[in-house]
Formats: structure tokens, C-alpha cells, sequence
């Protein structure tokens, strides 16, 4: 089974450091100016960041 995400550009990074895959699949299209799609394809428990890890007052 596999996860797919819209994931705002800021936040990519984050995903990628968890294992996710961004596609190009958005690029070129006005969707694309936002964000980016973001694919889970480990077979293993999903995995996402949390607020906690991005926000500056770790709530």
C-alpha cells in the first residue's frame, strides 16, 4: 500500500528525512507552485513529522 501527501514546500525537507519520495508530478501545474507531491512506499508503519519537530516553540 502506499501514502501520498501534498506537502507545502517548507515541509518537504522534513519528509524526505523520513523516508518519503517527492514526485514530480506537480511541477509545471498550478498545484505545483505550493506544493509537492510526496509518496510513502516502505511496506513498514508510515512515518510523518510532527509540529513539534518544525514549530520554533516545539509545541
Amino acid at each position: 500500500m502506499t501514502f501520498h501527501r501534498w506537502v507545502i514546500h517548507a515541509r518537504v525537507s522534513d519528509y524526505l528525512r523520513l523516508g518519503w519520495l517527492a514526485l514530480p508530478s506537480l511541477e509545471g501545474t498550478g498545484h505545483g507552485i505550493y506544493s509537492a507531491h510526496c509518496v510513502w512506499l516502505c511496506g513498514c508503519r508510515l512515518v510523518e513529522p510532527t509540529l513539534a519537530l518544525t514549530s520554533p516553540h516545539g509545541a
